[in-house]
């Protein structure tokens, strides 16, 4: 399949390896039209972003399209950390309203602050038994569809991802406000219980290669082969069907 974006990309203003410039310039080579820099956000332990952090990054994204004679289109985002039940993110309204799009997920490592506080979703998730996760399942999806109703998300990462939700529930709503779930080229195999549901419900999707070196970005072997193994409709699949509108138009 010939993808034309990656919607999910790190860099060394988290735990990356690389410039947002050099992970513009390996999706340019590798022939991707768009990418998405989504370094990871404000309570992330140790690799948080900064408002410092993210002007530099605007600043870079800046210097590219003027120097550039023939540039991409470049997202700038932040990967929200979902801290808890009641739907809260960590990315404060002034970097809301000025990302392209926003991603949202679920993360182990957030600061200690966030974490004692919301311990019973940071610990048993990210550390618990099955048994223990399976019980709290439904407050995982709440917590989800709050954040959808409270916040412009454009993309959920890595669903289920250490963090098991109700899919069902999920793609109901993601459909009914627009959101895109996330086929992670790391973490595709998270989905594989619930593929069918995916496909059944109509949910939008989008691609992100989860990229921490900027020789990764673009690569998505192992989203090709889901994509494939399950049929997904290839015209809901944003980098395959150029269809993807964020909240910002």
């Amino acid at each position: 399949m010939k993808f034309f974006g990656d919607y999910h990309t790190h860099t060394k203003e988290s735990d990356g390896k690389g410039s947002v410039l050099d992970n513009i310039l390996s999706a340019q080579n590798y022939g991707l039209e768009e990418v998405a820099i989504a370094d990871h956000s404000f309570s992330t332990l140790a690799c948080n972003m900064t408002r410092e952090k993210f002007q530099l990054q605007e600043d870079e994204i800046a210097r590219y399209y003027e120097t550039c004679k023939d540039p991409i289109k470049v997202l700038h985002s932040v990967e929200g950390n979902l801290l808890g039940f009641d739907g809260d993110i960590d990315i404060p309204d002034d970097i809301i309203e000025r990302v392209d799009i926003l991603h949202i997920g679920f993360h182990r490592f957030v600061d200690f602050g966030n974490a004692f506080k919301n311990s019973k979703y940071i610990f048993v998730n990210g550390y618990g038994s099955n048994g223990a996760k399976e019980k709290i399942k439904a407050l995982n999806t709440e917590g989800y569809l709050k954040a959808m109703d409270k916040y412009p998300v454009d993309v959920i990462v890595h669903p289920g991802h250490r963090c098991p939700i109700d899919m069902k529930a999920i793609c109901e709503k993601a459909t009914e406000k627009g959101v895109y779930l996330e086929l992670n080229e790391k973490h595709v195999e998270t989905l594989e219980k619930d593929a069918d549901i995916i496909v059944e419900s109509g949910v939008k999707l989008i691609v992100g290669s989860d990229a921490h070196k900027p020789e990764r970005v673009g690569r998505f072997a192992r989203v090709d082969q889901f994509i494939e193994k399950y049929s997904v409709p290839l015209d809901r699949v944003f980098a395959l069907n150029p269809t993807f509108k964020t909240k910002k138009g």
